[in-house]
């Protein structure tokens, strides 16, 4: 395999705990890296004719406990921007991460008629999540928690694009009049596709939709009652769905189908079950790899992709950066972050990793781990391989508050007449908080840094890292 490569030997200079590295100068050698045989082929990116959302809930293990999750077992998000820079990360983890610039020309945001979605899809088997039982959901610490309707529990639907729960009813001995009745709370947003929930009879034979019964595309908290006399002698199957990227709840309650004899039709109607009883849901195909139109910064075509694994714990930003003029380009790469710590982060470069890959934990101890409170957020790392420059600062000390939440890294590149040079960067995030149980700053989020390793050293080898990827931005890679 054949690759661009920008490593040359690094020199570290820490000045006042803030580092930097020189290093990559960008000049387009090459040399040859031998693979060894794969056990799976590699799934490349295509074209999928398709949408998506543009926020993506992350399934992992929440082992802190400052915040409540998401939906059940997705404590975090990819929230990406506009401009593809990834906002919060789910516990404040950050305030705005992933910024790109090209000698000082900010990556514009993007429209959402601009983005193209690329295969593979994600499914239940990659942990997307469909629907779950629920008592509250929602993140506490910026006070958007969501309580079950009524009773104990209410089934959720996941702010996934394509969400679906439903359940076959057998209205062959109903007697007129028969009445479908439910309560909901609905929130929706329209940062991506057109959102909405719906209530909608489908055919038992073959799923087709016969008739919507109830559809709205803003927020809704309401209760309704609505004829099933037209189905009266047939089964049917009644099903709650929604499109929507927030992470905020769509929550659905007491359900309920009677007719004139007091028959109900509906199993687990209010789920007080504690599941989904009687329920089933849709097996989605989730899109989660989504590229921006192309834009022109410093003489260069510029287009940035991101994507990511429900179950994996990073995500994925590829861009590429193409010299259509007739001169060579030389410039500066250069990707800024700022941190949810507020100046506690503990940051330091991921060991074993050369200086490609920086790691952090907020070590904020003063306000206790209160639910109501943004600090003692989650662990988290960059990996950006090769590079000029990271400069960042961390805090001496558990509650030193004496940091920056300000971090960035650049590259320096010459870009030749007709060439295309491919940048990749990692963002890795789990559902541990380190400071629970540091005893001082010297502390290592360990699982962080064993995936950072795992990436660094396997890039090339496990296709997972490269999967979604195009041939051509394979190809052009030049920092890993």
């Amino acid at each position: 395999m054949q690759r661009n490569s920008l490593f040359k030997p690094l020199i570290f200079l820490a000045i006042s705990a803030t580092l930097f590295i020189s290093g990559c100068d960008g000049n387009g050698d090459h040399y040859t890296v031998v693979t060894p045989d794969e056990t799976e082929p590699l799934v490349l990116g295509e074209a999928a004719g398709g949408t998506g959302n543009t926020a993506f809930l992350q399934t992992v293990t929440m082992q802190d406990t400052d915040t409540n999750e998401y939906f059940p077992g997705q404590p975090n998000i990819w929230d990406i921007d506009d401009d593809f820079s990834l906002n919060d990360g789910g516990d404040d983890q950050f305030d705005g991460v992933m910024y790109l610039s090209v000698d000082g020309n900010d990556f514009p945001s993007q429209a959402y008629s601009d983005l193209t979605y690329f295969t593979p899809a994600m499914t239940i088997d990659n942990g997307i999540k469909v629907a779950a039982v629920v008592e509250s959901i929602g993140p506490s610490y910026n006070s958007s928690e969501y309580l079950a309707i009524s009773g104990t529990y209410s089934a959720a639907l996941n702010g996934i694009y394509d969400a679906r729960l439903s359940q076959i009813v057998n209205l062959s001995d109903a007697v007129a009049p028969a009445n479908l009745s439910w309560t909901w709370d609905i929130t929706l947003t329209d940062r991506g596709p057109e959102p909405y929930a719906r209530v909608v009879i489908r055919s038992v034979a073959d799923g087709s939709l016969l008739a919507t019964l109830e559809n709205v595309t803003v927020d809704d908290a309401n209760s309704y009652n609505i004829s099933m006399d037209a189905y009266i002698g047939q089964s049917v199957i009644v099903s709650f769905e929604s499109s929507s990227h927030t992470e905020s709840a769509r929550l659905i309650d007491d359900v309920s189908l009677t007719d004139s004899n007091s028959t109900q039709y509906i199993t687990n109607g209010d789920f007080e079950t504690g599941n989904l009883t009687g329920w089933t849901t849709n097996e989605p195909e989730e899109l989660q790899n989504m590229t921006s139109a192309s834009v022109t910064l410093a003489g260069l075509t510029v287009t940035r992709s991101f994507y990511t694994v429900p179950d994996k714990l990073w995500g994925r930003w590829v861009d590429v950066f193409t010299n259509e003029t007739a001169a060579a380009i030389t410039t500066t790469i250069a990707y800024s972050h700022n941190l949810g710590s507020d100046s506690y982060g503990i940051l330091y470069l991921t060991p074993g990793t050369d200086g490609q890959a920086l790691t952090g934990w907020d070590a904020s101890a003063d306000s206790g781990y209160d639910p109501d409170s943004s600090s003692n957020d989650r662990d988290f790392a960059f990996v950006f391989g090769d590079v000029n420059e990271v400069v960042f600062t961390s805090a001496t000390g558990l509650d030193a508050g004496d940091g920056s939440d300000d971090i960035t890294h650049n590259y320096n590149i010459t870009v030749e007449p007709g060439e295309t040079v491919a940048i990749v960067n990692f963002v890795v995030m789990n559902g541990i908080d380190t400071n629970m149980t540091a005893t001082d700053e010297t502390a290592l989020a360990t699982e962080i840094d064993t995936e950072v390793t795992n990436i660094l050293t396997n890039f090339w080898t496990d296709n997972q890292y490269r999967t979604g990827m195009t041939q051509a931005q394979i190809d052009a890679i030049i920092n890993l």
